[in-house]
């Protein structure tokens, strides 16, 4: 039996409000989240200012592209596609040890892979169990969430009540997949549809 090997892709998703994805053959594995005006909304916090590289993002509506470039030319870097981890790296060349050092990986952690908790769900690597429902949620599978299978993700308490429910702030969060969306540059807000 011959195994085939799916390719693991890195490209801007511009179907929708741009971001970068990475794709295991057809299916979407991670995603960076949209620009925020700072950075991708799921791009890892660093700690401190990046002495190594910047980068700059630009959308006309015509064009869209992400560059990265050097802030330190004496420094070696490269990006990969590990396709045994299905993991995209970002590493910088250590002369001292004649090694490279992996400065990013990303997915990060399981939380960090495409739709591991599903739709209105939340996963943080911080809690135990990860993996909850939004406020006014539920389990829309509760044999699966025991099975540890959160894929289904979460529906409605109750029906949307458009004069007694509000909004709920969450903070630290990705933003949803922006594929079904659109973006009202005039305003800055990005437009889910159902």
């Amino acid at each position: 039996m011959t195994h085939i090997l799916e390719t693991l892709t890195w490209a801007m998703q511009v179907d929708s409000y741009p971001e970068p994805v990475m794709w295991l053959g057809t299916r979407k594995v991670y995603r960076n989240g949209p620009w925020n005006g700072v950075q991708y909304t799921g791009k890892p916090t660093l700690v401190r200012p990046d002495t190594i590289y910047d980068s700059k993002y630009f959308n006309d509506g015509n064009e869209v592209y992400y560059m990265i470039f050097l802030l330190n030319k004496s420094k070696i870097v490269r990006m990969t596609m590990n396709q045994t981890t299905n993991s995209q790296q970002q590493l910088v060349w250590l002369e001292a040890k004649q090694s490279w050092n992996r400065v990013v990986s990303l997915p990060r952690d399981f939380c960090d892979g495409y739709g591991a908790c599903g739709p209105n769900g939340n996963c943080d690597m911080k809690k135990v169990p990860s993996w909850e429902c939004l406020r006014g949620f539920k389990s829309k599978s509760p044999e699966r969430w025991n099975a540890l299978d959160y894929s289904d993700g979460c529906v409605r308490n109750k029906l949307l009540n458009c004069k007694n429910d509000g909004f709920v702030k969450y903070i630290g969060m990705k933003v949803p997949d922006t594929t079904n969306s659109w973006f009202n540059q005039m305003v800055g807000r990005i437009y889910m549809s159902e």
